[in-house]
């Protein structure tokens, strides 16, 4: 019967109600939550508790990682559901390497974390980006990225390899995060795996939150005000005196010495700069201001330095830049003992800038990232429950910039005026300010949320913690060329030869697209591609007009002798005012309910039942997501428990908008002219020199991607040490991919290419998944050193029927063709996956802190073994071929040869040492070393082709090129703080 409907004060609810604490309070307090069921409360266990509260807080202090189940969002009640893959504290973040100081990196420390084979290879370490990062056999652009509950996921282009081109943003690399966020801002990093509360959604991976810190009260420092200023660098130099180690395939090592691409780093300069100021303005409000930067300078030929000896730049470099800036403030205000408000701001902006490899001329540019991100959270403690509301804004923005002055495309023969990249084996053409223009895609998403979490209802037996909420958001989306951008080189088009000099003055559209001096050598002898001349080629193309202006006098046969300049006669404009704006509500709501049954000297039942509903405008789909977790507790004291874990969940991931913006047709305009002084003609619409422009890729509504999922856990409590063992199955459903519209025999479509593409949600996946997780909950302590250990393994194996990124179609995986792979025959879905995927890994973190008088020292390690794999490499889908003719004969409608590469386990040591003194009056020096690979291990972890670049699925059979992970690596630290 019901029991006067009395409410439980749970410790859960102790630390979500606010109150006015200290930052000691605050700390026990968040610590708390760790601690057995928070409905038990009986006098005999009050002892216990407060020991076992004060072990943990032992732990936390040296650096504990909790990986117990766990879930919180604010306004909910724990259970102990093994939902969480673990938790880094933030002692466990200041003691460890932390590198770029990104999120992602620093998860390499848990379980069933997954990363790309290529994140940490030798030939890029001047590179800053946060790592992406795969939970549970999801996508790494499926997880949700939360700091302090607000969203902060990249869900514009994320899917992409890359977003460059006449119609990208610039985008070399896929990111999965809005922002890079600086872990030293950071309370505690919680990464959840499995068993996850209907609180969440908008994933089917896992979800990823990452918490501020609290400013600290103690009244040291300045008038109770406290700071820390820090400063770390790194840096590479592979001809000299280097705190990086490189390993280098030696067929690759030229390239790499005298590398003019963004994929080749033989030189890199880091610098970290971390700054915070935190106290409290008055009793009840306290503020927590940060900036931190990270500068990386990456110095690159302009050209290939071995064959570019004679030109206006030989040998001179020039520096590629990644700079990142983080400027986060947050204030805590507590007006009443039932109302607790938080606000914050953050500008995290990241600018990357690149220029065109092998000699283009005024050829920089900027890729940047990033943005802004504001919110309100009010905590209000009602008579009948926690009320929690927020109100958030995000500016997420991905754009390329260049000087306006170069916007355009050439290709010049080498001559005495175009000579800044000239071969002294080659003279043949080369680029010239190509440059693509500034194009934008942003998005403005402003979010409303609120949660109810009810005051515990005792019914008998049974305790139920009901929780509901919804959430409201408005997402605009654009994608919009900033700049007109013109294209003197286009559809076999080539300079043609000129009588007369170049005119002084622009033409009629502001331009001079004419270069002086005669080409060094006759364009109709010079070999350019497929065995053809420059002439031949131009002559060549399907465009019956291009070739007409490559006749008679502007041909290089008739017209080379008598040159004296070169210029173009076709050009296409392209112009500012295309644009793609997408509006999207997207709106949810859960209800669950949290609740335990006491089976007395049986122990206790715990299972948690909820229901999420989400839709949006932009799909117009509606989902629901039941999830259904359950526990055991054996009858036993904490000190020795065990539970046993099941769960039922689905999980609905998100539509990104570039299924959206890659449906895009550039606004433009051709022109022609007959002399080098003649005006420019515009040319007719939908002639053969001026084609309609049309999009390869048409957008449709699409179902929502989801992912159900099954567990089975167990924990023990083992005295000093805690063993935690689950399995996880996820069968993914409704994945999408891009498959040509032929492959699925639609019509043609107005507007679009002949071979245009589409979207399709024929994709599936499954992944199994065993993690083990062992570690000391409280301090082990030997001779004054306090140890903490924590081992960790996973074992992985997914299956995927589509190609992860969506730059090209997937028409092999849609027609499931008969392939022969290593040897055997296989159907093309059944493929092996080859990227974040490891199959096992293992994992050891090793901590120890011990005094020497004034000086405190810190010896962290991290022991990583990850388990061979391999990687599919196309050998042959050429039907001409000796070895495809072979295997043909045995198996007639085989669609490609592909070979297994192998690739050896990796076992690698991290480690940091350090040291802090108390200079005087609790202001404190401190410095720290890591060491990454510190054996300086030759871990070989994929391919790649000449260039450096690794690709992101089958690998073509031009990569032939052994790619490391990093050598042994030293980064430095040093600060001071107060």
């Amino acid at each position: 019967m019901l029991e006067g409907l009395r409410p439980l004060i749970t410790r859960e609810r102790e630390r979500a109600t606010p109150t006015q604490m200290d930052s000691s309070e605050s700390k026990k307090s968040d610590f708390a939550i760790y601690d057995s069921k928070v409905q038990d409360f009986s006098e005999k266990n009050a002892k216990s508790k407060e020991l076992t509260k004060s072990q943990d807080l032992q732990a936390k202090d040296l650096g504990k990682v909790v990986a117990k189940g766990y879930k919180d969002n604010g306004t909910q009640s724990r259970e102990r559901y093994q939902s969480s893959a673990g938790e880094i504290s933030r002692s466990m973040l200041e003691s460890s390497p932390s590198g770029n100081g990104d999120i992602g990196s620093i998860l390499r420390l848990l379980p069933n974390v997954q990363f790309d084979n290529a994140q940490n290879r030798s030939t890029t370490q001047g590179e800053i980006d946060p790592a992406n990062i795969s939970i549970s056999g999801g996508l790494f652009y499926q997880n949700n990225f939360q700091l302090d509950g607000f969203n902060v996921n990249n869900d514009l282009t994320s899917n992409l390899t890359s977003d460059n081109g006449v119609n990208g943003t610039g985008a070399k690399n896929p990111r999965s995060q809005a922002f890079s966020i600086d872990t030293s801002l950071l309370e505690s990093i919680i990464v959840q795996d499995s068993n996850i509360s209907a609180s969440y959604g908008g994933f089917s991976g896992g979800v990823v939150e990452a918490n501020v810190r609290k400013p600290r009260r103690e009244m040291s420092g300045i008038k109770g005000w406290h700071a820390n200023v820090s400063y770390q660098f790194t840096q590479g130099d592979a001809r000299g005196i280097s705190l990086t180690h490189y390993h280098i395939d030696p067929a690759i090592e030229s390239n790499f010495l005298n590398s003019t691409s963004e994929y080749y780093h033989p030189y890199f300069t880091k610098h970290l700069v971390r700054a915070s100021l935190e106290g409290y303005a008055t009793k009840d409000l306290g503020i927590i201001a940060s900036f931190s930067t990270t500068q990386s300078f990456i110095p690159t030929f302009v050209a290939n330095p071995l064959t570019n000896t004679s030109g206006q730049n030989a040998g001179d470099k020039k520096d590629q830049k990644r700079q990142s800036y983080n400027y986060y403030i947050k204030a805590y205000y507590n007006p009443t003992q039932n109302l607790t408000i938080e606000a914050n701001l953050g500008y995290m902006p990241q600018y990357n800038s690149y220029f065109w490899s092998g000699g283009a001329y005024n050829a920089d540019y900027v890729a940047q990232s990033g943005g802004t991100q504001a919110g309100i959270k009010a905590m209000y403690q009602t008579p009948i429950g926690l009320s929690t509301t927020t109100i958030g804004y995000s500016y997420i923005d991905s754009e390329r910039s260049a000087d306006s002055r170069y916007t355009y495309y050439a290709l010049w023969f080498v001559s005495d005026t175009v000579d800044w990249a000239r071969s002294d084996t080659n003279s043949a053409s080369i680029y010239t300010a190509a440059n693509y223009g500034n194009m934008r895609q942003n998005s403005h998403i402003p979010t409303l949320k609120s949660d109810f979490l009810f005051n515990p209802i005792v019914v008998w037996r049974t305790t139920h913690n009901f929780s509901l909420g919804v959430e409201v958001s408005y997402q605009k989306a654009t994608r919009q060329r900033l700049s007109p951008y013109v294209q003197f080189a286009n559809d076999n088009n080539i300079p043609v030869p000129s009588t007369t000099p170049c005119p002084t003055t622009p033409d009629n559209l502001g331009l001079i697209a004419c270069m002086n001096g005669k080409p060094t050598s006759n364009p109709n002898t010079t070999i350019y591609r497929n065995n053809q001349t420059y002439q031949d080629y131009a002559q060549s193309s399907r465009n019956e007009q291009v070739k007409s202006q490559h006749t008679g006098a502007n041909s290089w046969e008739n017209g080379y002798d008598s040159a004296v300049a070169q210029y173009f006669n076709v050009i296409t404009q392209y112009y500012g005012a295309n644009k793609i704006t997408l509006d999207n509500v997207a709106y949810g709501g859960f209800v669950e309910d949290d609740m335990s049954l006491d089976l007395g000297k049986f122990g206790d039942m715990n299972a948690r039942l909820g229901l999420r509903f989400e839709g949006d405008s932009y799909m117009d789909k509606h989902t629901i997501a039941p999830r259904f977790s359950l526990s055991y507790a054996t009858p036993t004291s904490k000190q020795w428990r065990t539970t046993l874990t099941f769960g039922a969940n689905r999980y609905y991931g998100r539509n990104l908008f570039s299924y959206r913006f890659l449906d895009f047709s550039a606004a433009r305009h051709s022109h022609k002219r007959d002399c080098v002084s003649c005006d420019w003609e515009e040319i007719e619409l939908n002639t053969a020199l001026n084609p309609a422009w049309t999009s390869s890729v048409k957008f449709s509504s699409l179902r929502i991607p989801y992912s159900d999922e099954l567990m089975g856990g167990i924990s023990n409590n083992l005295g000093k040490f805690s063993v935690g063992l689950k399995y996880i199955f996820r069968n993914g459903k409704n994945e999408i991919m891009r498959v040509s519209a032929n492959a699925l025999n639609l019509p043609a479509q107005e507007g679009y290419s002949t071979s245009y593409n589409v979207w399709s949600n024929e994709g599936k996946s499954q992944s199994h998944i065993i993690s083990l997780i062992a570690q000391n909950h409280s301090t082990i302590e030997t001779f004054g050193v306090k140890h903490h250990y924590l081992f960790a393994l996973d074992w992985t194996h997914s299956k995927r029927t589509y190609n992860i990124f969506a730059n090209s179609a997937d028409d092999e995986y849609l027609m499931d063709s008969l392939i022969i792979y290593d040897n055997a025959p296989m159907r093309y879905r059944d493929r092996p996956v080859d990227n974040f995927v490891r199959p096992f890994s293992l994992r050891l973190s090793t901590t120890h802190s011990f005094n020497i008088g004034k000086f405190r020292w810190l010896w962290n390690n991290l022991f990583r073994y990850r388990s061979p794999y391999s990687r599919m490499v196309t050998l042959t889908t050429s039907a001409s071929n000796a070895v495809f003719k072979q295997w043909q004969a045995l198996y007639p409608n085989i669609e490609g040869v592909y070979v297994k590469k192998n690739f050896r386990g990796a076992f690698s040591w991290d480690m940091r040492l350090g040291f802090e003194v108390d200079m005087w009056h609790k202001n404190i020096f401190y410095v720290n070393v890591d060491i990454y690979n510190v054996l300086n291990a030759r871990n070989e972890t994929t391919i790649s082709q000449s260039n450096g670049y690794t690709g992101y699925d089958i690998a073509g059979s031009s990569y032939t090129y052994a790619v490391y992970e990093v050598g042994r690596q030293f980064w430095l630290q040093v600060g001071y703080k107060f």
